[in-house]
């Protein structure tokens, strides 16, 4: 709970210094700080229901503060670009270019950089808790991650809105994507977000001018 609390606070301060930076919310960080939490209370309240183990609770307090700063945030800024840029930022896909290197260079070290990336996709699936429904398969040169139920879409859905592009998938872009010059090519081929039951991503091996079959 008290990792929680920090990581709430860290949002919040984080949604504050951006919206400083903004011209359209010039003088209204404070205001908005004061909004998100109060709305992410009243959500977090809404949805208890879908607490099943610690990883969903903690799910569960990011999708209630993407949607509270959503709602907050949409008509005052009337730009859902604008607002997914700082729902990306707020969950640190500003700092992915610096993520990158050293999952780049661990993976160097790895020996197969497929088998590690393959190995990190079955991590997520197991990393996710009982809020989601997924399962992991890997035969020779491809590994393939499932997910048929979401506790981010399902919340989101439940709310009217479409906001996983923006908070939990877009951290493939951070985990998975531009692995090509280490013979690892990555992609969704199903998306829960598109209206397919399920979410698929997968991992294949490729050759190129530095990796082996």
């Amino acid at each position: 709970m008290d990792a929680q609390a920090k990581s709430r606070a860290w949002w919040l301060r984080g949604i504050e210094a951006r919206c400083r930076q903004h011209p359209s919310l010039e003088g209204r960080s404070a205001l908005v700080k004061d909004s998100v939490e109060r709305r992410f209370r009243e959500l977090l309240q809404k949805h208890e229901h879908r607490v099943t183990d610690s990883r969903s609770q903690t799910h569960l307090q990011v999708a209630c503060l993407v949607v509270a700063t959503y709602n907050t945030l949409q008509p005052l800024l009337r730009d859902k670009q604008a607002i997914s840029k700082i729902l990306r930022e707020a969950q640190g896909l500003s700092a992915a270019p610096w993520l990158r290197w050293p999952l780049r260079f661990g993976l160097l070290l790895s020996g197969d950089p497929f088998t590690a990336t393959a190995r990190r996709l079955r991590l997520l699936g197991l990393d996710m808790g009982r809020g989601f429904a997924c399962s992991f398969s890997e035969e020779p040169g491809q590994a393939e991650l499932q997910i048929k139920r979401c506790l981010y879409h399902a919340m989101f859905e439940s709310e009217g809105l479409s906001l996983t592009e923006c908070s939990c998938c877009s951290q493939d872009s951070v985990w998975f994507e531009g692995l090509e010059w280490h013979g690892v090519a990555f992609e969704r081929t199903a998306w829960l977000g598109a209206g397919d039951p399920c979410c698929k991503l997968v991992v294949r091996r490729v050759l190129t001018t530095n990796s082996k079959a």
